[in-house]
């Protein structure tokens, strides 16, 4: 037998339940494959969420047939932590779970973001530029420079690009400069770049 769960992120397909399923029992198998807590969930047999259903009641008791659908309400923000949403073949042809922070990582709008479904289902152009302006950072020159010019040790700046090279400029690696500074021409000399131990990533 099968039902379907209508949610505001989607509907969903339950397979294997039966007129002596209880509502419990649909609630586990949510939370198994989209990482919402069972606690958090309130299904009900209307879309205005007039009629709950109990998690001791069967499906024969709300009299919930093959093809009929329960709706479900849901705090969006709160999702449990680790949840199944799928299934992945591996190379050795095996099947595995995906966890909900797997997926969420690689759909992420940004690292540690949810992704822009999990966020709002319908986004205007405007609403997706408000929130993309606040991760844009814009460097702009200072009225009056600091110092007239640089004088970079070509060796050292060759070793710092070629370690970066290694990984197409996809880590990222800091330096500190050292050298020196005169005060009258204000001319800065740096003399070698001191790497200190560091594990980069594409993010810092």
């Amino acid at each position: 037998m099968l039902i379907r769960v209508r949610s505001k992120t989607g509907t969903w397909r339950v397979e294997g339940v039966t007129p002596s399923s209880t509502v419990a029992d649909v609630k586990r198998w949510i939370s198994e494959q989209h990482a919402i807590a069972p606690e958090l969930q309130q299904l009900s047999l209307d879309q205005q969420g007039t009629r709950p259903a109990t998690d001791s009641q069967t499906l024969r008791e709300l009299k919930v047939g093959h093809g009929d659908m329960l709706f479900l309400a849901y705090d969006g923000e709160a999702v449990a932590a680790g949840g199944t949403v799928g299934t992945k073949i591996n190379a050795d042809g095996t099947l595995s779970h995906v966890t909900y922070h797997d997926r969420a990582d690689k759909q992420a709008f940004r690292p540690g973001m949810k992704a822009l479904r999990d966020m709002k289902m319908h986004w205007t152009l405007g609403e997706f530029m408000r929130m993309d302006a606040q991760f844009e950072f814009k460097l702009s020159a200072q009225k009056e420079p600091h110092v007239t010019k640089v004088y970079l040790d070509n060796a050292s700046c060759n070793d710092f690009q070629g370690y970066l090279r290694q990984f197409a400029f996809q880590q990222s690696r800091c330096g500190w400069l050292y050298g020196t500074v005169d005060a009258e021409s204000k001319e800065v000399t740096v003399d070698f770049i001191y790497e200190p131990p560091q594990e980069g990533n594409p993010y810092g």
